[in-house]
């Protein structure tokens, strides 16, 4: 283990085990990136103009220097086992062939949850976020940083919340900071995929009811559930959660046609 060292551009800096070596991390795994398609369109970032959307972009384009290449690493495995959720989600909501119309399948749930932080962190700290027309980086609790790369267990009551609003299927996918109502603080974050919202929250005092600013929509959220059931027109798809130390109680379900 590299001990004593702080890499000044590597968001995990406080956890004093950098390696020398800064690397690109794409906060959204380029694999996954890739389930998308081979060229993305960007908007809501901090180098576009308001309102303004990026030219076509490849997956490699979308990342930032902002991991050592020892805490890069660690997360690899995070982004293959999470990669196979997002593979289920793409499937659910194709247009699947009638000759295979449920399909049901198990996931890792603590790799999922992991993921989600993963993702909000890289975002958080890239600075390419915009949050109410200012470019927006935010200082990672060090709390954040131990649970992702050190495996300190989540405090009661924190981490995977699946929100409950109509899903509206689409190829694409969008991320962004969850601030507490009482003082406005940043208290998790959330990335919506293909319709499925996912967030950490990580505040276990905070009521757990997500806004929807644009929309001034507030929804209930689910912790960490069992199952997610997608039922469409022609197929079902049930997504089984894992968990290592927990025991769901509840489950998800989305129907559209």
């Amino acid at each position: 283990m590299v001990t004593g060292y702080s890499h000044p551009g590597c968001y995990a800096k406080a956890l004093n085990d950098c390696s020398p070596e800064l690397t690109i991390e794409h906060y959204v795994s380029k694999s996954i990136l890739d389930l998308l398609g081979d060229v993305h369109v960007i908007s809501n970032a901090s180098w576009l103009a308001s309102g303004a959307q990026s030219k076509p972009l490849p997956s490699s384009a979308l990342g930032s220097k902002i991991l050592c290449k020892r805490h890069n690493e660690m997360l690899s495995d995070v982004d293959a086992r999470a990669k196979v959720f997002f593979e289920q989600i793409l499937w659910a909501f194709s247009d699947t062939s009638v000759a295979l119309p449920n399909r049901n399948v198990a996931v890792d749930g603590d790799a999922l949850e992991l993921w989600v932080l993963k993702a909000c962190c890289g975002i958080f700290a890239s600075g390419e976020l915009l949050v109410q027309g200012r470019s927006a980086e935010y200082s990672l609790p060090l709390e954040w940083l131990r649970i992702l790369f050190q495996g300190v267990p989540w405090t009661r009551n924190t981490g995977l919340h699946i929100r409950h609003a109509k899903a509206t299927p689409h190829r694409g996918f969008a991320i962004g900071p969850v601030f507490s109502s009482d003082n406005n603080e940043l208290s998790g974050g959330g990335i919506e995929f293909c319709g499925v919202e996912l967030f950490v929250l990580l505040d276990p005092d905070m009521q757990k009811l997500i806004m929807e600013t644009q929309a001034a929509e507030v929804s209930s959220t689910t912790y960490r559930p069992g199952t997610i059931d997608i039922v469409a027109r022609t197929h079902k798809t049930t997504i089984e959660l894992r968990w290592k130390a927990w025991q769901p109680t509840h489950r998800v379900e989305y129907r559209y046609e």
